[in-house]
Formats: C-alpha cells, sequence, structure tokens
C-alpha cells in the first residue's frame, strides 16, 4: 500500500512538474534553438553524441547564433550560450549574479563532494580566496619549465608515432595523448 502511495506520489508530481515547465512563459522560450528529438532526453543525445562532442554546438552556434534554448530532461528549457565575452562575464565578473541550478549543485556535491564545484554565494568565495594563491601567475609560472619538458615529450611521441605509422591520413587523435600529458604535469607538479 504504501508502494503504490509513494509511487503515485512521484508520478504525480513528475507530470505536474512537466506540464508546468511546458505551459510557463519565459525568456528563453521566444529564443530560437533546435526542437527535441526525445522529451525525456531533450537534446542531450545530440549533445553528447560519442563521436564528436562539439559536433552539435558548432552546428547550433553556427545555425542559431551565440544564444539559443535547448531541451534538458523533460522539456526543461536551458540557455546555451556560446558567445566567450558573456560566458566570461557570467563565470567570471558577475558570476554571484547567475546562482547554478539546485539540481547541479546537489549532483556536484554527490559527485565531486562538498566544495567549491558545489558551493555558492559567500562559500563559494571563501573557497575561492583560499585557491586563488594557487592559482596566480607567479605560481604558475614556476610550473612553466614542467609543462615545456612535457610538451616536448608530448611532440616527440606524436613524430614519432607519425613517422612509423602505416596510415594514409593525416588525422591524429590528440584526446588520450593530452589526457596522458595532463595526467603526467599532474603527477609531476604535485
Amino acid at each position: 500500500m504504501f508502494f503504490r502511495i509513494l509511487l503515485f506520489s512521484v508520478t504525480t508530481f513528475l507530470v505536474l512538474r512537466a506540464l508546468l515547465r511546458h505551459f510557463r512563459r519565459s525568456v528563453i522560450s521566444s529564443l530560437p534553438g533546435p526542437t527535441y528529438s526525445s522529451y525525456l532526453a531533450g537534446n542531450f543525445k545530440e549533445l553528447f553524441r560519442s563521436e564528436e562532442i562539439t559536433d552539435a554546438h558548432f552546428y547550433w552556434s553556427a545555425k542559431y547564433g551565440t544564444a539559443f534554448k535547448i531541451y534538458g530532461e523533460m522539456g526543461m528549457k536551458i540557455l546555451f550560450i556560446s558567445d566567450p565575452k558573456a560566458i566570461q562575464y557570467i563565470l567570471n565578473t558577475s558570476g554571484y549574479n547567475f546562482p547554478k541550478p539546485l539540481s547541479n549543485r546537489i549532483s556536484s556535491a554527490i559527485i565531486l563532494g562538498p566544495g567549491i564545484v558545489s558551493a555558492e554565494g559567500t562559500q563559494h568565495a571563501r573557497h575561492r580566496k583560499i585557491l586563488n594563491p594557487a592559482f596566480s601567475f607567479s605560481a604558475l609560472r614556476e610550473f612553466l619549465p614542467l609543462f615545456r619538458q612535457k610538451a616536448s615529450k608530448l611532440v616527440n611521441k606524436l613524430k614519432e608515432g607519425m613517422d612509423s605509422a602505416a596510415v594514409d591520413s593525416n588525422v591524429v587523435d590528440l584526446v588520450p595523448w593530452l589526457s596522458r600529458t595532463t595526467l603526467d604535469i599532474i603527477g609531476a607538479g604535485s
């Protein structure tokens, strides 16, 4: 009996939430954007395709401009911004005027634990104040020799791979190489 009531309550909540989102007008509603292929998944299928994750970003930005709407799960409208100046303004200049959605903060806290990624407001400012000295220009300048050494090692590995490759293509998948190099730098720098 309890399970049925719980199931009915959750189902009713999700249906009402979806209906409210669908009929509620917002500024985002008037923006252009792609239609969703699935009401449940929104545009996430196109956005996170495994072949080329940036294809959808570039295609939509060329078609709809630097600010457009995409759909999240259950038809939720999401503002998508690809203008570097706007992104800098939102994330750096006045980031506290643009709080992260509660669902993002909760999932960040679950995945990464409580910290700077899931924090907001004064708590985020406190975390950032503690971490800023580690990312100052003078602190990062000390790592330049390490960056150069690892970048040189990467270039040599890529040259070796291209010389020994019996492939007619000039295409090289850099993602795994850059991931390894980043991990090398983090390991050597810590």
